[in-house]
């Protein structure tokens, strides 16, 4: 009875450890298999990044934009003062330096104006000296004194006036370009409501295209593109991007400006196409 019930015991000792052997395998290939499900899972993934990363790339580099370039500076010069254009120093397509004079208005009439007020002040200085020795020997009152001096520095004043619109009539470049344009020839006459000529720096441009909303996050501020000048197929220069558009214009697209250095000679004119592949460039 004893060796009966001790061979059942180790019968079932061999079963529970057979049993347990065949759960360790069965939970082993269960683990594996969850292990190579996140794997292929990843690798899934991954593919499916990279391909789609590939596939936004080679859309970006096939990308092109077409735009013009412009003045980065223009200005169309006016008269500060009225009067005949006496001297023309400059003409269409000059190139100007900043602070060169570019006409003359005349100024006959306010130089006039400025001699007989510079007799006044001479005369007026001298009756002040004059007053001053009689106020202090009590020969006159003060308040004639204080009269005459208030009287020269108005005259001063109006001097200083003059001399300033003088000053005017000597018109001159506020910057560095080009005229660009003459509205007025010599010996037209010249307001301040209409412009003389316009002057346009040439030696940094601006260039502007034109994009759709979808495309607008190409392009963030002081980033590099690479651009080509149509009429110059062997040129390529360099632009930074200085405004991308905050509200779109009349066709729903929103303007993008880069800065661009004019190349030596200033080839690249106002006007001029060009095009931006986002292939050759730093965005």
């Amino acid at each position: 009875m004893k060796s009966s019930n001790k061979i059942i015991l180790i019968i079932s000792m061999i079963v529970l450890i057979v049993a347990s052997v065949v759960i360790l395998i069965q939970n082993k290939k269960t683990s594996e298999d969850r292990i190579s499900l996140v794997e292929d899972s990843k690798s899934i993934l991954m593919d499916a990044k990279e391909s789609f990363q590939e596939s936004k790339e080679n859309s970006i580099q096939n990308m092109e934009f077409s735009g013009v370039f412009e003045s980065f500076t223009e200005s169309k010069i006016s008269s500060e003062t009225q009067g005949k254009i006496i001297e023309m120093k400059v003409e269409l397509g000059s190139y100007v330096s900043k602070g060169q004079v570019l006409c003359k208005i005349d100024n006959t009439m306010l130089k006039l104006q400025k001699n007989s007020l510079d007799i006044q002040i001479e005369g007026m200085e001298k009756d002040v000296k004059r007053f001053e020795i009689l106020s202090n020997s009590d020969a006159i009152q003060k308040v004639q004194l204080e009269k005459a001096e208030i009287g020269l520095r108005s005259l001063i004043s109006q001097r200083a006036i003059l001399e300033e619109q003088i000053e005017k009539s000597i018109i001159k470049a506020p910057f560095s370009g080009v005229i660009t344009h003459i509205f007025n020839d010599l010996g037209t006459f010249a307001n301040p409501s209409m412009p003389i000529m316009q002057l346009s720096e040439v030696s940094k441009l601006k260039f502007v295209i034109n994009v759709p909303e979808s495309d607008l996050n190409l392009f963030k501020l002081d980033s590099k593109v690479t651009l080509d000048v149509e009429s110059l197929p062997d040129l390529k220069i360099e632009g930074t991007v200085i405004y991308a558009g905050s509200k779109s214009n009349m066709g729903n697209k929103f303007p993008i400006h880069f800065q661009v250095n004019n190349v030596d000679g200033n080839i690249i004119k106002p006007g001029m196409y060009g095009r931006i592949n986002l292939k050759e460039s730093k965005l």
